[in-house]
């Protein structure tokens, strides 16, 4: 029987949250208890669990995405199982096309399964997060000075201020010599 996972309130007043990461890919199995996606509130990052022990259905939001609480991310079934189908709507559903629906990976064509790239885990706040993001800064080539290697505003900051200042010019006189030029 499918089991439909919703995105449960992750706090007091907070209505939607950011799928960062998943942990899991469709088709894989998974125990109760074992963390299967990121989600980052307002107030912080959190690693949700699943809620029973099966397979991965189907991920039905990406990452990136911004997803209301009660709305439907993940379908966990019993190995071998299919994910049944929607009933026959007069609409297109509301679903991403990139999103793959597989049974099993042993199942699934060859050409469903996509490959996900390695990046390296990033600790930095939700706040230093967002900043990054305005800023046009990618966290995952900050080096955190913070505890733990955590990366804080001031690197963000930092890395955005280097990237926005004028490379130095170099003028050489006749003789080779380097000539210091006022910017």
């Amino acid at each position: 029987m499918a089991l439909e996972f919703r995105l449960p309130d992750l706090g007091e007043g907070l209505t939607e949250g950011e799928i960062v990461k998943w942990l899991v890919r469709p088709g894989e199995q998974v125990k109760e208890g074992q963390p299967f996606v990121q989600v980052e509130t307002d107030k912080a990052l959190v690693e949700i669990p699943a809620p029973s022990s099966g397979v991965v259905l189907a991920l039905l939001a990406q990452e990136g995405e911004r997803v209301q609480v009660g709305k439907v991310i993940a379908v966990f079934g019993e190995p071998g199982e299919r994910l049944p189908e929607p009933p026959q709507e007069s609409a297109p559903p509301s679903r991403p096309a990139s999103v793959g629906v597989v049974g099993t990976l042993e199942e699934a064509p060859e050409e469903e399964l996509q490959e996900v790239p390695e990046t390296r885990e990033v600790a930095a706040l939700p706040g230093v997060r967002r900043l990054a993001k305005e800023l046009g800064v990618a966290l995952e080539a900050l080096h955190g000075t913070g505890p733990g290697g955590r990366i804080t505003e001031q690197d963000v900051r930092r890395a955005a201020e280097a990237k926005s200042k004028p490379k130095a010019v170099r003028k050489y006189d006749m003789y080779g010599y380097l000539e210091r030029i006022p910017l």
